[in-house]
């Protein structure tokens, strides 16, 4: 990229303050980081969408997407003169080591970053989870409730 080139970069909302952060502490400045809604089980990310999402910032020459699962119906979607789509295994990689995550992982621990416990309740009654139905529900999602595991990016303080 050139001096006046700008990256967008578009992320899920619930890394948006790990990334933010992140950017920040590199004295990253010239990139507009925005953010996406989190659609981990939900509805996936439309190519409608995320033009929408780009609309919005003009001054940028260049869109990187990074996400996981969310992204996987744009794949099929992309152009060649369309943003970038970076597909990460797993959303946690870039903070947390990986062989950690999928270790964490393979022992059915619940993975949390911080930017999604600013808003878990929003992300727990999209999932339909009612206070009645919470313990059944991560019971059956994580070996028990004890398992969960608040990511330490060292970004909590922005939270």
């Amino acid at each position: 990229m050139s001096g006046s080139d700008k990256l967008c970069l578009l992320v899920c909302s619930n890394l948006y303050t790990e990334f933010s952060c992140a950017l920040e502490a590199e004295g990253i400045d010239n990139v507009e980081l925005t953010h996406y809604p989190s659609n981990c089980d939900q509805p996936h990310l439309t190519q409608a969408s995320l033009q929408q999402l780009l609309d919005r910032h003009p001054e940028c020459t260049h869109h990187r997407i990074l996400g996981s699962r969310c992204l996987a119906h744009l794949s099929a979607e992309q152009g060649n003169d369309s943003p970038q789509l970076h597909m990460l295994e797993q959303c946690f990689y870039p903070f947390i080591d990986p062989e950690q995550v999928n270790h964490w992982l393979a022992m059915d621990y619940l993975l949390m970053t911080p930017g999604w416990l600013n808003s878990w309740r929003d992300q727990v009654t999209a999932w339909g989870v009612t206070e009645e139905s919470a313990p059944a529900f991560f019971r059956g999602h994580a070996k028990n409730c004890y398992c969960s595991i608040p990511l330490p990016t060292k970004i909590a303080q922005h939270s």
